[in-house]
């Protein structure tokens, strides 16, 4: 890493495959481990040296090649400089700016412990369908975020199905009684994999309410979907008699 970076500052021309190589490297590997392992200690002295005004201006310039950018975001995270957050909040809700970039922006406030309380910018990321994004809002959830809820509600009504699936998991996943309402509704979805993350979260939140909703839906056309029905009802307490095998 420590030579990529002499390369960088020493030879223009190379700059940008340069900054291409900084970032598949930091992406491939186990970036923390890698970074600050003995071996490549040179490496973080050198990256320790960059200011943390070079790497926000790399970041926020659009005329910088793309693998830069996005090694820019990424290195903030691991130096846990809280210069850039300017320009990572812009990067999360400007729509025109690239999709990896504003995922990335997104994962690193949140590694800097800044996504809390959620930006509904954030949630709203979930529309570009990469797999960060749901782990991000999951682990800056909070119970008492009323903006995140309604943003995540909102989109637990998107007409994109991958969409309305991603934010349905993610209400499931976090176990918050206030979802309840907007889960059981997901009940009735017409997309199975909904349906399956709607019973889930009803039995892991653990509300005994829920059962006379969860027993209408014994009978789901979808036999996956029965499955996940009954395992909810079972979590609540209530004994559903076992299906014969060939039902």
């Amino acid at each position: 890493m420590a030579p990529l970076l002499r390369l960088y500052e020493a030879v223009p021309s190379a700059r940008e495959k340069v900054a291409g190589l900084l970032y598949h490297i930091s992406g491939k590997l186990a970036f923390a481990a890698y970074w600050f392992s003995q071996e490549w200690r040179a490496g973080d002295e050198r990256l320790g040296a960059l200011e943390a005004e070079q790497l926000a201006a790399w970041a926020d310039n659009p005329f910088q090649s793309l693998a830069l950018r996005l090694f820019a975001v990424r290195a903030a995270a691991h130096l846990e400089t809280k210069a850039m957050v300017p320009v990572l909040v812009r990067l999360i809700g400007d729509r025109s700016e690239w999709p990896d970039l504003s995922v990335q922006a997104a994962d690193t406030l949140s590694a800097l412990r800044l996504a809390r309380p959620l930006s509904p910018a954030i949630v709203r990321l979930l529309r570009l369908e990469q797999l960060w994004v749901p782990a991000v809002v999951a682990a800056n959830w909070s119970a008492d975020d009323d903006e995140g809820r309604a943003a995540l509600e909102s989109e637990m009504t998107n007409p994109r199905a991958e969409v309305r699936a991603a934010a349905f998991w993610i209400a499931a996943g976090v176990r918050d009684p206030a979802l309840q309402p907007a889960l059981e509704a997901g009940l009735g979805d017409g997309l199975v994999e909904v349906r399956m993350a709607a019973a889930w979260g009803l039995g892991e939140l653990g509300q005994r309410s829920a059962v006379s909703v969860l027993e209408k839906h014994l009978s789901d056309p979808d036999d996956r979907v029965q499955t996940f029905v009954r395992g909810a009802l079972a979590k609540l307490g209530v004994p559903v008699p076992a299906v014969a095998l060939g039902s």
